[in-house]
């Protein structure tokens, strides 16, 4: 279904957003301290300082409560921004559609896993799909993997505007929790990208105008991590969570090589 599709995407793409309890909440002041000094005061401000930073990282591991959808875990390596991999482990929680599937992403394709027994192999071999393709696994795709890790893509600058800052810590370590207010009219017109733009139309559409994100990021302007409530019409909240942790740190991301690929799919690009 459309709803479900929309839904999912929102979810994935980390697009944090919670519906305004009402569209006219108040603006906190920066107070001009040593403090908020260091604070960003806009969305545009926000989101690219926290992609810069990104770039300066080669690593880092997430994991993913994806609501009604999905958990699990990824891993991201990057030596260029067209040299990258990430891998993923995700477990159903629909009881429609229950299982559990490891993945991996790089700039040539997504691999799926096919454990041992399934199909006509006595041992574990790779689906590779070609790029843009949509997979159908959890409802997500290649590119909604990929945008994890990029601020920018996650959350639409446009129509997005600071109302909250506070101080505060997760497993320790120093945050700052960035609320946003995003017009979603606005962001339907202006967003840079498509997805973002076609995301906002729909809750356009459907009598969402004001839309809540919230947004940690650590000291060095990391992010750390997103939690999202979006209300879909007809199927009610979609909760989610990311946390990213240990930027920079090695991780090991193992590429399926050609005689582990079991099947080659053309699914149809979007």
């Amino acid at each position: 279904m459309r709803k479900s599709k929309v839904g999912a995407r929102v979810v994935l793409a980390g697009l944090a957003f919670l519906l305004c309890g009402c569209s006219g909440a108040s603006r906190a002041s920066p107070s001009g301290d040593a403090e908020t000094a260091a604070w960003h005061h806009s969305a545009a401000e926000l989101l690219a300082t926290a992609t810069r930073a990104v770039d300066k990282h080669k690593s880092v591991s997430m994991d993913l409560d994806l609501g009604r959808e999905s958990k699990g875990n990824c891993a991201f390596h990057a030596e260029s921004p067209s040299d990258y991999a990430y891998r993923c482990t995700l477990t159903s929680v629909e009881s429609a559609k229950p299982g559990r599937a490891d993945f991996v992403l790089t700039p040539a394709a997504m691999y799926i896993e096919i454990p041992a027994g399934h199909g006509h192999s006595d041992r574990t071999s790779w689906l590779k799909i070609r790029p843009g393709a949509d997979s159908g696994l959890f409802g997500i795709d290649a590119e909604q993997i990929r945008d994890l890790t990029v601020a920018e893509k996650m959350i639409p600058a446009a129509g997005a505007t600071i109302v909250r800052v506070l101080p505060g810590t997760i497993d320790g370590s120093a945050t700052t929790r960035y609320t946003l207010h995003i017009d979603t009219a606005t962001a339907a017109r202006d967003a840079t990208y498509s997805e973002q733009r076609s995301q906002m139309k729909y809750l356009a559409d459907e009598g969402i105008s004001i839309v809540e994100v919230d947004f940690w990021v650590d000291e060095q302007d990391l992010p750390a991590k997103i939690t999202v409530v979006t209300p879909i019409p007809k199927i009610g909240p979609l909760g989610s969570t990311v946390r990213y942790r240990d930027w920079g740190s090695p991780v090991r991301i193992d590429v399926p090589s050609d005689d582990q690929v079991g099947t080659q799919v053309d699914l149809g690009g979007r």
